[in-house]
């Protein structure tokens, strides 16, 4: 699913579109499937009133790239004229329509910057024609930590975040050590804080860490349901709760900001049953202060692609993510299956809308084979027997999307730049591309490995970590030097 809920490049269906009617019936279109047309289904008019997501105006010419066969065009006129009264009235058909905070109907007036070029490479995702800036980072680092150095101290179990303070220390959060590490900036290692525990400064279950504020570390702990709030030198401070949008919904990912305010993506939510296969819930998406106080939601929106089996849920291998950025009253928001990002105030109105160019990766039955293979491996000898049949089975039985993610990942830097993890290949390979402060397109970050997990920018440097598992390795944190240059 796209950003079709606040821009629908075709005129022949919403892409994925989640629509939910009196009647409580929900209609997924997907791309490249027979679709159910609403007129056949018998939907009448007045059950249009209740919208999930905000509707998009249908307009004679969206995207010049559009192709319709017969029964497409059908499907768009049946669509438009369920549509027409409603959107006549609420926005009108000069405007794209998003739903926000309180079920408001809001406009983009226009103001969508479009970044497209002809692919170079079929099936491999491509960036815009080559911008005028040039950014890249110097290799190698200029820090590494890992146990590659032979430091004991270096050993990560698990990185959920790396950032660096204002003296050049650089932070460590370790979900598996239950533990902030801080190093110097040379990389010696000078104090560890946290254990396993529910005191203060204690974590049962780690998974989330960031600097929000001048120079003030935030942990979340999942299993306590609260953050923990430490110091520049590791030491605990108070705790709080950063809450979703509203209550009774838990926190499900955070991103911050300098001025430490806080973008939330609340747990997805259901709003009935769901039967066995692929699905994608809603998430709230909400702006908090750093003592956990709600300043404004930003609407709803696609969460992640979740999978449901007989006894579980679980998210979708292959499956798009929601992303979130905040930089001093703007958020931005990805769903992550379509080359766009949204851009909200904070008071929930919708900015703009960045796209750039590019060929989704298709799905293949090599990206399957290679997926499930590697998950069974991983886990034989500590499974066995029917249960490692079993699993095996739900890999090659599972629905599958057409085509993989875009990308997962959205940083805003210090200046408000904001940079995307784009996916390349269907093997998980990666890059980096980054937009403007003024939503120009800036061009790759050259130099960044594969996989590289961002998680703090400053002016002159970049510092993130590498998962072990793809290096068969340990986790490693990597301190680059930053250059930007027109």
């Amino acid at each position: 699913m796209s950003l079709d809920e606040l821009s629908i490049r075709k005129v022949t269906y919403c892409q994925g579109m989640h629509i939910q009617f009196k009647s409580n019936l929900h209609y997924r279109w997907s791309p490249g499937k027979q679709h159910t047309r609403l007129c056949d289904a018998g939907v009448r008019s007045s059950d249009m009133k209740r919208v999930l997501v905000g509707a998009p105006c249908f307009k004679t010419i969206v995207d010049s790239e559009a192709r319709r066969t017969g029964s497409q065009r059908n499907g768009s006129r049946c669509m438009a004229l369920l549509w027409g009264l409603y959107l006549v009235i609420v926005v009108g058909c000069d405007h794209t329509a998003v739903r926000t905070r309180a079920g408001r109907i809001i406009t983009d007036s226009a103001s969508t910057i479009n970044n497209r070029a002809e692919s170079r490479n079929p099936g491999i995702a491509q960036t815009p024609q080559q911008p005028e800036w040039r950014w890249r980072v110097r290799v190698p680092p200029r820090l590494a930590l890992g146990l590659a150095s032979g430091d004991s101290a270096q050993e990560f179990g698990n990185v959920l975040g790396a950032v660096r303070l204002r003296s050049g220390a650089i932070a460590v959060g370790d979900a598996a050590l239950r533990q902030i590490r801080i190093f110097d900036e040379h990389g010696r290692f000078l104090r560890a804080s946290g254990r396993r525990g529910e005191g203060p400064g204690e974590f049962l279950r780690m998974d989330w860490m960031g600097r929000c504020g001048e120079d003030t570390l935030f942990v979340h702990d999942v299993a306590m349901g609260k953050m923990i709030v430490l110091d520049p030198e590791g030491q605990y401070v108070r705790d709080t709760r950063i809450r979703a949008y509203r209550r009774g919904i838990r926190p499900y990912g955070f991103a911050c900001d300098a001025r430490g305010e806080f973008v939330v993506i609340g747990r997805p939510e259901a709003d009935e049953p769901v039967p066995e296969g692929p699905h994608r819930p809603l998430s709230g998406v909400s702006v908090s202060d750093h003592r956990g106080g709600v300043i404004s939601t930003i609407g709803k929106f696609p969460g992640e692609d979740r999978y449901r089996y007989p006894r579980s849920d679980m998210p979708h291998p292959f499956g798009a993510v929601l992303s979130v950025a905040i930089h001093q009253g703007r958020v931005y928001v990805g769903l992550g299956s379509a080359f766009e990002v949204g851009v909200f105030h904070a008071n929930g109105e919708l900015d703009t809308l960045l796209r750039w160019g590019g060929d989704p990766i298709p799905m293949t039955e090599e990206i399957l084979v290679a997926a499930a293979e590697a998950d069974l491996d991983k886990v034989r000898g500590a499974v066995v027997g029917d249960a490692l049949e079993n699993r095996r089975r739900s890999w090659y039985r599972m629905t599958l999307p057409q085509t993989l993610p875009v990308y997962d990942r959205l940083v805003a830097d210090v200046t408000g730049n904001l940079w995307i993890r784009q996916r390349v290949d269907g093997v998980g390979n990666t890059i980096w591309i980054v937009f403007s402060n003024k939503h120009e397109y800036l061009g790759e970050v050259m130099g960044l490995p594969s996989r590289f997990d961002i998680t703090d920018i400053g002016d002159d440097y970049v510092l993130g970590f590498l998962r072990g598992e793809f290096r068969a390795g340990a986790d490693e944190v990597l301190l680059f030097d930053l250059t930007r240059s027109p």
